[in-house]
């Protein structure tokens, strides 16, 4: 899973105790990148690419969920976080 195609994300220390990551497209698998950044601190949010991300269940501690241009289960992701999840477009700006 994602071992063919190198990519890399992003993970900022949101306020000294948890995180926020930014992908590209997820194709190392969210539930790895989310799993190796909670290593640090926990995960706050996430925004970028999913690509097929489907374990929906790993993002329920998450307090934002961002889902992004190649995503496939947009509609899922909105429909069961309808508090933590939302899309953003060109030229929004994100205040968390």
């Amino acid at each position: 899973m994602g071992s063919l195609i190198p990519e890399q994300a992003l993970i900022i220390n949101y306020n000294r105790r948890s995180l926020f990551v930014v992908t590209g497209c997820g194709h190392p698998s969210i539930e790895n990148i989310i799993n190796k950044a909670s290593k640090l601190y926990p995960v706050h949010g996430i925004i970028g690419g999913f690509h097929d991300f489907k374990q929906l269940s790993i993002l329920k501690d998450l307090e934002f969920i961002i889902p992004l241009h190649c995503t496939k289960m947009i509609s899922q992701l909105l429909e069961k976080y309808p508090s933590k999840a939302k899309t953003l477009s060109v030229g929004e700006t994100l205040i968390i």
